[in-house]
């Protein structure tokens, strides 16, 4: 391993800004050992460093193991990111996200709802929240899909039988079949708008909700579950 004093770490980790995430990655990984004996508040810069990279390549598990100690850390410090957010907050939504991409819908949902509460005002919790309620209806959304197909392809069944059957056959029912046949369509397009409308409803009145009841609420650190509540 190359020699490289200590001192010269946050300096050379920053360089690697300018390199792929990849070198980050795996500068921070090799060299962790003397990387943690810097000073905190140096260790805490190459370590947010090394998240973005993280995140930025898609390793979500990893991410995930990594940045809680960043949080813990970032507690007491009031440090700002690039955009001028929040540095706790930044990480506490990568979290959610992170969660997220992992498919943890419940942790990413619990973490996006202690973010609106303690930061009404992020530019992308409310709406992120709102896709990680949807997300979590998706069973519901599929039923209703079902549902749905099975009307619209009903519809597609009464005009072939009206088109070999009914006119060719008994044309006095034609007015009826197709009142029939049309409602049956009206009905599959009403049940996807007002269904889809619905779901969207849920969601935006459960932040609402959430932000009506939790304002000034506070949170707590469990670093044994690795969740913020």
């Amino acid at each position: 391993m190359s020699l490289i004093q200590r001192s010269d770490y946050a300096r050379h980790v920053k360089a690697l800004r300018e390199d792929t995430h990849r070198a980050v990655i795996n500068f921070f990984e090799r060299n962790y050992d003397t990387i943690r004996q810097l000073h905190e508040d140096e260790y805490f810069d190459i370590l947010n460093i090394y998240l973005d990279a993280l995140f930025q390549c898609g390793e979500y598990n990893r991410f995930l193991k990594h940045v809680e100690e960043a949080l813990i850390l970032s507690v007491d410090r009031r440090v700002y990111t690039l955009y001028d957010q929040d540095q706790f907050h930044h990480l506490l939504f990568r979290k959610a996200a992170a969660a997220y991409n992992c498919d943890d819908l419940p942790t990413s949902r619990h973490i996006l709802e202690q973010l609106v509460s303690i930061s009404p005002r992020h530019p992308l919790a409310h709406r992120f929240l709102r896709r990680c309620i949807r997300r979590q209806a998706r069973s519901q959304t599929l039923r209703l899909d079902a549902l749905i197909i099975m009307t619209l392809l009903a519809s597609v069944g009464l005009i072939f039988l009206e088109i070999v059957w009914v006119r060719p056959f008994v044309p006095s029912w034609t007015a009826t079949w197709e009142m029939i046949r049309n409602g049956l369509f009206v009905a599959g397009v009403g049940i996807w708008v007002l269904g889809r409308g619905f779901v969207r409803y849920k969601a935006w009145r459960a932040v609402r909700i959430l932000m009506d009841k939790k304002k000034g609420s506070s949170i707590n650190l469990s670093p044994r579950k690795g969740v913020w509540h």
